[in-house]
């Protein structure tokens, strides 16, 4: 691969991130708005333009790529590894990223659960939604780090359909 491919791929990694931290906080905006006196008005402003950033840059990866690297008339060599190896480490990446985040979290939960009753009292709604949240987390890490190959695979066959077989 060259730079100028492992820079679209990057960029595209790090929407992924970024669209994944936007759910979060889309997801805790109803509690934010409900526990304080702030009008919703800047959180949605601020989550339409973040998500117009990530349509962005998932679109045009590949210009601001070229924005980003130097023009020059030095030939580059591609990588020898192969595209495959470099997909598949993307997957478990972000696999081990979104672990990192949710091994946490089910630590915490699940200290709150096995809390005797006397020192909590029963989850509330939005603690029970971050706790499902937590495990879709922790189960889209464990998906991604341990089944980078199938994954990688599925989404090569979608990528496909409908394309006649040459």
């Amino acid at each position: 691969m060259t730079p100028h491919q492992i820079l679209i791929v990057g960029i595209r990694v790090l929407v992924i991130f970024w669209f994944l931290s936007l759910i979060g906080q889309a997801a805790a905006l109803p509690g934010t708005i409900q526990n304080t006196d702030i009008s919703a008005k800047p959180f949605l402003i601020t989550l339409v333009l973040q998500l117009v950033a990530i349509v962005v840059l998932w679109l045009f990866p590949a210009t601001l790529a070229s924005k980003l690297l130097r023009a020059s008339n030095v030939q580059v060599q591609p990588s020898a590894v192969p595209f495959d190896e470099w997909r598949d480490l993307v997957f478990v990446g972000v696999g081990v990223f979104v672990l990192a985040r949710a091994i946490p979290d089910i630590i915490y939960w699940s200290i709150l659960a096995l809390a005797p009753e006397s020192s909590f009292p029963d989850f509330s709604f939005e603690q029970q939604a971050n706790l499902v949240l937590s495990l879709i987390d922790l189960t889209i890490g464990l998906t991604l780090t341990l089944g980078a190959k199938g994954i990688a695979a599925l989404i090569q066959k979608g990528r496909r359909v409908g394309v006649p077989q040459t």
